[in-house]
């Protein structure tokens, strides 16, 4: 199992569906709110424990 499919498993990124210019229903990913401070990870290019802890529940699956 690849690390993006354990990660929608364990509910850290979710799909959403939204309508686009063309009026069509995409799929698009996001985090999810209860993990929303991993986008530190991402705008300070830095890490969070949360993120640590994630990786070991992955390590696990």
């Amino acid at each position: 199992m690849n690390l993006f499919t354990s990660l929608i498993d364990l509910g850290v990124i979710i799909e959403n569906k939204v309508t686009t210019h063309q009026k069509r229903q995409d799929i698009a990913y996001q985090i999810s709110e209860k993990h929303i401070s991993l986008k530190k990870i991402f705008e300070e290019n830095d890490t969070c424990v949360e993120f640590e802890l994630i990786l070991k529940r992955v390590e696990g699956v």
